[in-house]
């Protein structure tokens, strides 16, 4: 007999009990006769909520539709926090002597996450330990549900101060105040209403968690209250007596400055309520909600560099760094040595990668001890939150949300042991200068503990604090961070204009008193970000690992090169990984950012480790939930060790010897076909090639044109033109001409500056950045030379004696051989990349002694004028094809069968074609 549904849940519930979760089966309510959902998954038995498995026989799009249905049931009647719809395959109903919870412990099924609103994400085949991490995906969703709730009711509540009160919660809260256009600053008061939001949150966990506070009433009663401010003030005070100043004072605070009035009662009544909305959540919060909601709502990104690391992605990088077999971990089942390990980010923010390593920490804890370590998992999680997390910033109201998160997730924390430091940034006063956490490189940084409303005071009274300054330097096993990403002007740009010279030039000294000289090298005093990696190498010990999100750009752009020196010296690191997101749908890492992102691992060499190559990977699946982050770190981490086969769902994997790298871009991580990656460096390598800054002038630079002249409406004396605009719809032939006229600036005449730039003009010149999906020619000819605001011009050394060699450099770098070299010094992003004037000197073009010029030559006057297709459809472009006949015919080793396969295979890059579905090599 077939084998019925309710005996394959009740065997799905026993075998999911066996791998030490709280399952259980379908029952009816006593008391109302009603019918409990197929499976109910609990995280800990005698937890009020849970999360419903809904599951059928079948997996056919009926049966698909049927148990989403069935699972959005059971969320819109509020009796779960989370649902999954299982199908089950068909072959489980048929009878069989093997023993069902066998039968389906060695199954795959259909699964996925379900919303009020329906599927989330994708349908994924696996097992049960795949299901498992569906059912327990809770802490992206509710840190999203959190944030949305939150970010609401935080608007509209700051919407009610008034432009005086902002203006003081600035003073109270030490935050810029910037109003422009006679509008008031709002961040202020978004500020002040999120940190009321936190400690309403927090005030009710204490109540619920029961921890004895004399008088502490339930959040609830304020509803009741008659006035709710000082009901919210007597509350926090009884708080503040047994502990908790970082996170109680900021929001005693706050309330102080708001005045008695119906708006405030108004803006607290709105606050409590999302309050109240977000509490059924809280329980299975696991990661951290105030980090987008404190980048939305301020636009920190515009300011500071500072982007906010998605849950899924901080989940990524986190199991990445810590793998089960990671070095500095000296056993996951022993509770009192994962304790004296120490976890450091430098550019913490909101917390979001120290809560990430601290619940991966936790799951490797529960897994070496066999599920069975639940009784000692609270005490490791307040020991990993008072002993092993160190996070260190400048942001004070970022230390804040940190210090909010870890309560929330650890509220019987004790604050003295808490290792959030907010970092002296500026002059204090006594007139010493400060730089935050770029202090670390003097061995002399200076932290100041947690955020206490006395910390102006302490910074004003601190003489290089050192009462609290936990001994970090070559003692972190793990390093982890997004440190910020900005010009450093920027960064130091809410200082008084003393101050901030102050600053620079301590900033200055510090790069260059650095003792170790790389450090010194790769610290480009431009870009804040180049100080961090000489940071971690500071602070790690002598078997640490380093693990970061870093910006592209850090994989090719020169200026970064001391940088990556650093993460490839075999003396310092093993670099083990690079991952790259070529998803056009999540082409980052961190939230509200859209430049490419690279996830970088590397580690303290190991006579294991020495001559071990680095792993490149490309994604074209870059998953945006918990669970797709640990199917996919579980996949990289296999395919490390050998087996392809799990990450061929999600991209591609190469390997680069140190040789390869050091000293060099990682041009691997700009490709998701590694065969182009291995192509360009062949490119470089063949001896007829050269690199055009060797043999060309190849300047100015678009910004300085753009600087010395403007645009005219009619033709000037003396007469000069440039190629101003770069439009995809005109640029589409080789040959071209001027579109603007030029006058040049008063400065710029006056110092002769526009002479000198008109000089360098030329009849060849180069795009400086291109959109991939609509470029057609990403080098162009004039027949009159000229200047480019857009495109930078190229002059041979030797034009008298070969004035057709631009013409044969233009045929070459419009072929698919010209266009894979240009895709390959891509820098910023990848759909929409620049060039910039180092790189562009390197592109390989045709020795005027070793090649066949002439071919070339001729091939540019016969298709000049015809025009190409863009990059993504150049595998049918005819144009390109009698190119690329040419360059076979005039290039040594370079060979026609070679260019077809160029051709065809550039337009399936999916950082050429920017779609949006998911693509797969096949």
């Amino acid at each position: 007999m077939p084998i019925r549904e309710e005996a394959l849940n009740a065997a799905l519930a026993e075998a999911l009990r066996s791998l030490g979760v709280h399952a259980t089966p379908e029952q009816t309510r006593r008391a109302t006769g009603r019918k409990r959902c197929d499976v109910e998954v609990r995280n800990q038995q005698e937890d009020h909520y849970y999360t419903a498995a809904e599951c059928k026989i079948g997996q056919d799009k009926t049966q698909k539709r049927t148990v989403v249905k069935d699972a959005m049931r059971w969320l819109k009647r509020r009796e779960c926090w989370h649902a999954v719809a299982v199908c089950y395959p068909k072959f489980l109903a048929d009878d069989s002597r093997e023993p069902l919870i066998e039968r389906l412990r060695n199954a795959q099924f259909s699964m996925a996450r379900v919303t009020s609103d329906g599927v989330t994400g994708e349908w994924l085949e696996g097992n049960l330990t795949l299901l498992i991490e569906l059912a327990n995906d809770i802490p992206a969703n509710h840190s999203y549900i959190v944030a949305d709730k939150l970010q609401a009711a935080i608007t509209a509540a700051s919407e009610m101060i008034s432009a005086a009160t902002g203006r003081n919660l600035a003073n109270a809260l030490h935050l810029p105040w910037e109003p422009k256009r006679g509008n008031a600053d709002p961040r202020p008061s978004r500020v002040a209403c999120l940190i009321l939001a936190n400690m309403a949150l927090l005030q009710n966990r204490l109540h619920a968690e029961g921890i004895i506070i004399d008088s502490l009433q339930p959040l609830l009663d304020i509803r009741t209250a008659a006035n709710k401010q000082v009901f919210l003030h007597d509350n926090w005070h009884r708080i503040r007596t047994i502990d908790y100043g970082p996170v109680v004072d900021p929001a005693l605070a706050v309330l102080r400055v708001l005045p008695t009035d119906h708006r405030t009662e108004t803006a607290i009544e709105t606050l409590a309520e999302a309050v109240f909305e977000c509490i059924p959540h809280i329980r299975g919060l696991q990661l951290d909600h105030a980090g987008p909601l404190y980048h939305q709502l301020l636009e920190t990104a515009r300011y500071d560099g500072s982007f906010y690391t998605s849950a899924a992605a901080a989940v990524l990088l986190a199991e990445l760094a810590m793998p089960e077999r990671w070095g500095s971990a000296p056993n996951w089942s022993d509770a009192s040595a994962l304790s004296r390990l120490r976890v450091c980010d430098p550019a913490c923010g909101t917390g979001t990668l120290l809560l990430a390593a601290a619940r991966a920490m936790e799951e490797r804890f529960l897994q070496a001890r066999g599920g069975n370590g639940e009784k000692t998992l609270e005490s490791l999680h307040l020991s990993l939150v008072e002993d092993v997390l160190h996070g260190l910033d400048i942001n004070r109201h970022a230390i804040h949300l940190a210090a909010s998160m870890l309560t929330l997730s650890a509220p019987k924390i004790d604050y003295n042991k808490m290792s959030l430091y907010n970092m002296q940034h500026g002059v204090n006063g006594n007139g010493n200068v400060r730089a935050g956490s770029l202090d670390i490189l003097t061995d002399n940084p200076t932290y100041l503990p947690g955020l206490a409303p006395d910390t102006g005071e302490r910074r004003t009274a601190a003489r290089d604090y050192t009462g609290e300054t936990p001994a970090l330097a070559q003692a972190c096993d793990l390093v982890i961070m997004n440190p910020p990403f900005t010009r450093n002007d920027i960064r130091n740009r809410f200082l008084s204009n003393t101050e901030r010279k102050r600053v620079q030039r301590h900033e200055k000294r510090l790069a260059e008193k650095a003792r170790d000289p790389d450090h010194r090298n790769a610290i480009d005093q431009s870009s804040i970000d180049t100080f961090f990696t000489p940071i971690a190498d500071c602070l790690l010990n002598r078997v640490g690992t380093l693990a970061m999100v870093n910006p592209f750009t850090a994989c090719t752009a020169p200026a970064a090169a001391g940088k990556r020196r650093i993460l490839t010296d075999p003396k310092r690191f093993h670099l083990e990984l690079v991952v790259t997101s070529h998803d056009n749908r999540r082409i980052f890492f961190s939230e509200n950012t859209n430049i490419h992102e690279s996830l970088i691992v590397a580690r303290r060499p190991t006579a294991e480790t020495r001559g071990r190559p680095t792993a490149f990977i490309s994604l074209s699946k870059n998953p945006g939930s918990i669970s797709g982050a640990r199917q996919l770190a579980w996949a990289i981490r296999a395919a490390l060790d050998g087996d392809l086969l799990a990450l061929s769902s999600y991209g591609s994997i190469t390997w680069r010897t140190e040789k390869q790298i050091r000293d060099r871009p990682w041009n691997a991580a700009c490709f998701y076909d590694q065969s182009l990656a291995d192509a360009c460096d062949a490119l470089w390598n063949n001896p007829a090639l050269t690199p055009v800054g060797t043999v060309a002038c190849v300047q100015p630079e678009g910004r300085r044109v753009r600087d010395a002249f403007r645009k005219a409406r009619q033709r000037q004396n003396p007469d000069m033109r440039a190629l101003w605009h770069n439009r995809t719809e005109r640029q589409t032939t080789m040959r071209t001409g001027p579109d603007e006229f030029l006058v040049a600036t008063p400065k710029a005449r006056r110092t002769g500056y526009d002479r000198k730039l008109w000089d360098m003009r030329s009849h060849l010149l180069l795009a400086n950045r291109m959109r991939m999906n609509l470029a057609a020619t990403p080098a162009i000819w004039s027949n009159e030379p000229i200047l480019g605001s857009a495109f930078i011009p190229v002059t041979p050394y030797n034009w008298n004696s070969n004035p057709d060699l631009c013409k044969a450099w233009c045929a070459w770098l419009n072929s698919s051989a010209g266009v894979l070299a240009f895709l390959n010094i891509r820098q910023k992003g990848l759909t929409y990349a620049n060039f910039s004037m180092y790189s562009l000197r390197t592109l390989p073009v045709p020795h005027p002694d070793k090649c066949d010029i002439g071919t070339l030559t001729t091939a540019f006057d016969r298709l000049a004028d015809s025009s190409l297709l863009s990059f993504p459809e150049m595998d049918r472009d005819d144009v390109r094809h009698e190119l690329d006949t040419a360059v076979a015919d005039a290039i040594p080793d370079l060979d026609a069968a070679q260019l077809e396969s160029w051709r065809q295979t550039i337009p399936l890059e999916p950082t050429v074609n920017n779609r949006k579905d998911t693509f797969q090599l096949s």
